[in-house]
């Protein structure tokens, strides 16, 4: 697994791994904001929208953390 991870850490072609490894930072569609959201689910609260949005505009990975719910 180390081995592994060491590969993935020298491995500067992968944009992920770019970021995984703080090589750059993570990047972001602004124009997702601008897009209604259209969602299956109505109850969601303002926090759970701003987090769908926020993940759907990221471009390399995006991390949730939160209470389930």
């Amino acid at each position: 697994m180390l081995e592994a991870i060491d590969a993935l850490e020298q491995s500067s072609e992968n944009p992920l791994a770019q970021v995984l490894f703080g090589k750059r930072e993570p990047t972001f569609d602004q124009d997702v904001y601008k897009k209604p959201l259209q969602l299956f689910n109505s109850t969601l609260n303002k926090s759970q929208k701003e987090a769908i949005q926020f993940a759907l505009s990221a471009r390399d990975i995006a991390l949730i953390h939160g209470p389930p719910g």
